[in-house]
């Protein structure tokens, strides 16, 4: 059986290999894919800068981690990691206005 699925798959490849493409002297840069390239460039600068000022923004505590990990206990599902910082009641950055 695989004998004959390797002989329908080469039939089936063979013409798009032996097929050309067009010819050398047919293909030119444009401008059009100049302009998308550069566009595309200076997004990404805009992003990184962007991404830059946002994280300058971002004022963490740098305090231990208070969650001690799985529920290792007789499965009361009470857990001590409660999601929340005790300081001030939720793990937001500082100074964030929500």
């Amino acid at each position: 059986m695989t004998s004959v699925t390797s002989l329908v798959s080469v039939a089936l490849v063979a013409p798009v290999l032996t097929q050309e493409g067009p010819a050398p002297e047919d293909v030119k840069a444009g401008w059009l894919g100049l302009v998308v390239w550069l566009a595309l460039a200076l997004a990404v600068v805009f992003l990184a800068f962007s991404l830059r000022k946002h994280l300058k923004r971002v004022d963490f505590d740098e305090g231990p981690d208070t969650d001690t990990g799985p529920d290792t206990g007789s499965g009361s599902g009470t857990g001590t990691g409660t999601g929340t910082d005790e300081t001030n009641g939720s793990r937001e950055p500082h100074g964030s206005t929500s």
